[in-house]
């Protein structure tokens, strides 16, 4: 408890703000809308989409901008994801991301849904990290909806960012998106806080609470085990939806798989399938947490 008593005081009037700003949203509830949460990566997949805490780099840029800067060096990512089945629901995404050890920068773009009704999202985003334990970021997403017979609407909204870290087996993280509020009564508006521990040298646990605004708040928990060097199983639950997942990852080298299957109890199973290449390892200094 000393550790994470001394972490919340150098985070200070920072994380007040930020979690001040996430609150603001949760209790926001417009109607239906377009650009409603969407979870990328395989990775995340596998372990019920409870990681925002725990993705870093070109993944991370979906997830909580502040990521970015946690992973050293260059990172590209790409995912295709098809849910329920469905080819009018597929979704794909492709991101890349430089990681230093103060400023990280990325930009990627998503695609989801046939032509006639059509969500693009060109996103870049920034983190910085003032301290040891603490990253801050913001994303600038650029909105593009196509709707057959009706025509087009753009808009740009920010997200908002912050992770920390409470030694080398602790991370935490805060995220708001489309944080300004932009034409809430449209567009998805939502947010998550998350807890992310490294029990042992081969095992992750995840725990995440989201809002999207309109729907019910929802809580996913995850776990990634490796047995044995570049091989990594995967499992998470969750609920708003209500899901169960598995998933795999293989690396050899720079590169890595990754698989996930995720199962709604009524509309049946999803698939994902990440491909990602990492031209350093990931940040392990002492003053940062290490992902596998």
């Amino acid at each position: 408890m000393g550790c994470i008593r001394r972490l919340l005081a150098e985070l200070g009037i920072t994380f007040s703000t930020i979690a001040s700003g996430l609150a603001a949203i949760l209790v926001t509830s417009p109607s239906d809308a377009a650009f409603e949460f969407i979870g990328l990566g395989a990775r995340a997949g596998g372990m019920g989409d409870a990681c925002s805490a725990t993705v870093m780099g070109a993944e991370g840029l979906f997830w909580n901008p502040a990521s970015i800067v946690w992973q050293q060096g260059f990172g590209l990512s790409a995912c295709m994801a098809r849910p329920y089945g469905f080819p009018e629901l597929e979704t794909q995404s492709l991101s890349a991301a430089w990681g230093g050890r103060k400023l990280g920068l990325a930009g990627g773009l998503t695609v989801f849904g046939p032509e006639a009704y059509r969500e693009v999202s060109a996103i870049a985003g920034l983190a910085w990290r003032p301290s040891r334990r603490v990253s801050l970021g913001t994303a600038i997403r650029r909105l593009s909806l196509s709707v057959f017979g009706v025509g087009d609407r753009q808009w740009f909204v920010f997200d908002l960012g912050l992770c920390a870290t409470a030694g080398e087996t602790t991370r935490m993280s805060l995220w708001a998106r489309n944080a300004g509020g932009t034409a809430i009564d449209l567009i998805g508006q939502g947010g998550s806080a998350a807890l992310s521990c490294r029990t042992s040298a081969r095992v992750w646990l995840s725990a995440e609470v989201s809002k999207e605004a309109g729907l019910p708040t929802g809580l996913g928990v995850g776990l990634e085990f490796e047995p044995h060097k570049g091989i990594r199983l995967r499992g998470g639950a969750g609920g708003e939806p209500e899901r169960m997942s598995i998933g795999f990852g293989l690396a050899r080298g720079a590169c890595l798989l990754d698989y996930a299957a995720i199962h709604h109890t009524v509309l049946g199973l999803s698939h994902r399938i990440s491909v990602s290449l990492q031209t350093r390892g990931r940040d392990t200094r002492s003053d940062g947490v290490s992902s596998p």
